[in-house]
């Protein structure tokens, strides 16, 4: 219900990254083999359409890495086995890394329906002159009605401007998450 298949292709060609991205939290399967399955299923698709680049990256879906409390380590071992180069969870934390596994437990910056603008620019702003790396997370943008994890258009359009003055300023560069940042 968010994008069409031919949306993807055009964000795709217009040099977005397309990443396996799960619809349910590590945490919800009944083994690892179900939940690596779930991370196979969803890599194969994409790069079965063609869709490369992004494709050695990985999104947890609904910020959970982990099997459980007693098996942190199945999941970003699968990931290290089949040649994932990070992986990204969701934390509201500016640290490039909040969980001490490395690259596969890359914070990001959730954007969503109770983030302030003013207050997100202002947290980039921290970062930069903190020297830390921040990723910010655009999940569901919406026309109106935002609610949960969906962001305006609006309020994303002033974060997505206020990046882009950052940037001509020469404050802060932008990547991908493709980009290896190791």
């Amino acid at each position: 219900g968010y994008l069409t298949l031919d949306m993807l292709a055009q964000l795709y060609s217009e040099g977005h990254d397309v990443i396996p991205h799960g619809e349910f939290a590590m945490s919800s399967f009944v083994s690892s083999d179900a939940a690596i399955a779930d991370i196979q299923t969803n890599a194969k698709f994409l790069l079965e359409k063609g869709y490369t680049r992004g494709s050695t990256v990985y999104v947890y879906p609904q910020g959970v890495w982990y099997l459980s409390s007693s098996d942190r380590m199945s999941i970003i071992d699968y990931l290290k086995s089949a040649g994932f180069s990070h992986a990204f969870v969701a934390s509201g934390s500016t640290d490039s890394n909040t969980r001490g596994f490395g690259k596969y437990t890359i914070a990001r910056y959730p954007v969503n329906a109770a983030v302030n603008t003013t207050t997100l620019l202002s947290t980039l702003d921290m970062a930069i002159e903190s020297g830390q790396d921040m990723t910010i997370m655009f999940h569901a943008i919406v026309a109106s009605g935002a609610a949960g994890d969906a962001a305006l258009r609006s309020d994303v359009a002033a974060i997505l401007d206020g990046i882009n003055t950052r940037v001509l300023a020469g404050k802060c560069d932008v990547v991908s998450p493709s980009y290896n940042l190791f």
